[in-house]
């Protein structure tokens, strides 16, 4: 976009100050960054990383935050900047979908796996460093690398009900559409998809 997506606003706020204040009653959590990228004023006093390499893509600041998070924790949410309208709900509910052998729990929304609006063990930090060193890029296959669990609408939509935690705002066009959007219902305002809902139950045996 030409901006960095922390930056872009919401009413008087930032994106970044946005989800701060959504995400604080998480513990231990930090923030990253793209590789050589500056604090951003809105996170300062959380633990900020950057990625140790350039050019990799979001997996690359997955691995990292997810390294940091071993030793801190069993289990790690994740989230992009660029959803100031996060439901720190959503965080609880995936956690309530794990199972003991799962590694990721991964919403699924028309289609889509996402992946960085998740749940993951910090263990599998180690083993995916090792595949973005290989050249391991795409999000949406960790699944064939890791034991994921899947949710579908019918669950996120309960504690998310206008999916605000699913945005993502990756162009000028889809940033002046969701301010009106804001404007115009003050909310996201997504409708559910045709053709049912998926994992409308969490499975037995989670813990």
């Amino acid at each position: 976009m030409g901006i960095n997506k922390a930056e872009l606003r919401l009413g008087e706020r930032s994106f970044a100050w946005h989800c701060r204040q959504r995400l604080d009653g998480l513990k231990n959590w930090c923030a990253v960054g793209a590789f050589g990228a500056n604090v951003v004023e809105d996170l300062r006093g959380i633990p900020w990383l950057t990625d140790k390499f350039a050019d990799r893509g979001p997996l690359e600041g997955l691995s990292v935050g997810l390294a940091w998070a071993r030793e801190r924790a069993t289990w790690a949410f994740v989230s992009t900047i660029d959803v100031p309208l996060i439901e720190i709900k959503l965080a609880d509910l995936l956690r309530e979908w794990s199972t003991r052998s799962c590694q990721i729990v991964m919403p699924v929304w028309r289609g889509h796996r996402y992946g960085l609006t998740a749940l993951y063990k910090t263990e599998i930090a180690e083993k995916l460093r090792q595949l973005v060193d290989d050249g391991f890029r795409k999000v949406s296959d960790l699944p064939a690398h890791f034991e994921t669990q899947f949710v579908g609408e019918a669950a996120f939509r309960a504690v998310d009900g206008d999916l605000g935690s699913f945005s993502r705002i990756n162009t000028p066009e889809e940033y002046e559409a969701f301010l009106r959007a804001i404007d115009e219902t003050n909310s996201i305002g997504t409708k559910p998809p045709k053709g049912g809902n998926d994992y409308p139950e969490p499975p037995n045996g989670r813990h």
